[in-house]
């Protein structure tokens, strides 16, 4: 893929390791995974084991609110926590992997935040993507986001090889306008059941080429072996630092990206 500038308004803020601290953010040497009945009950709206201590503005709590959360899609702490993520990082460009109700709630606070923001939301399936980009005008959001069907393959990055998303690369740089992504959502693939293995862990290598000189990532789903495991592995690779997991849903796995510190992940 063909690295975009890593010029964006990007600004990590002083607070972010503190907000960490607030919410609970645990190292992954520190981490204990929850037993199997916490993490069954925690897609079905059961609290985590720590809310995050932080307000938000009142169109997104509002939001937070009336968004069907839980279920297969994003938990309601879980999406406060990235709520707060997000206000702390101020991105310019986030790049969503799995579209749903989260693509709704970051658009959202790309409104909300006063600047040039956007969200970039890949999805496998073009139903699926045309029910988030209905979502999207319901809440008088699509002017936000941007959709992009992109399919999962049998990809090679390195000496990994599995599934990744496959974005078209004119429509995604479109798409981003011309700006790094300085924010990453992970919510996708979708692995179980479908005999991907650990395709997420090919989130890094795809979003590499596109990062900002400075990224910030979330993983959803970070209690789960699998993509427990990626985190580990992830803490491997050149310019990447991962802060560890957040105990809200399922998990949320945080981390961080020097894009610069890498050739481009391949």
């Amino acid at each position: 893929m063909t690295a975009l500038s890593t010029a964006t308004a990007f600004a990590p803020g002083p607070t972010i390791t503190d907000r960490l601290q607030d919410m609970g953010c645990r190292p992954l040497d520190e981490a204990q995974r929850p037993g199997w009945l916490a993490r069954l009950r925690a897609p079905f709206g059961r609290p985590g084991e720590k809310a995050p201590a932080a307000a938000v503005a009142a169109p997104i709590a509002s939001l937070l609110r009336s968004l069907p959360t839980g279920g297969w899609s994003i938990p309601r702490d879980t999406a406060h926590a990235l709520t707060v993520l997000v206000m702390e990082a101020a991105p310019i460009r986030i790049l969503e992997l799995g579209s749903g109700v989260s693509t709704v709630l970051l658009a959202a606070l790309c409104a909300e935040s006063g600047r040039p923001t956007r969200v970039v939301s890949l999805e496998e399936r073009p139903r699926y993507a045309e029910r988030t980009q209905r979502l999207l005008v319901t809440f008088g959001l699509d002017g936000y986001a941007s959709v992009l069907t992109a399919p999962v393959r049998l990809t090679r990055f390195g000496n990994w090889r599995g599934y990744s998303y496959e974005p078209n690369e004119t429509l995604l740089r479109r798409a981003l306008g011309g700006r790094a992504v300085d924010f990453l959502f992970v919510d996708g693939p979708a692995s179980w059941g479908r005999g991907r293995g650990d395709c997420r862990f090919s989130a890094l290598p795809l979003v590499w080429p596109w990062a900002a000189a400075r990224l910030t990532f979330a993983i959803d789903d970070a209690w789960r072996r699998r993509d427990f495991n990626i985190l580990k592995r992830w803490q491997q690779l050149p310019g990447v630092t991962v802060d560890g997991i957040i105990p809200v849903g399922r998990g949320l796995g945080i981390g961080t990206l020097t894009a610069s510190a890498g050739a481009n992940g391949r």
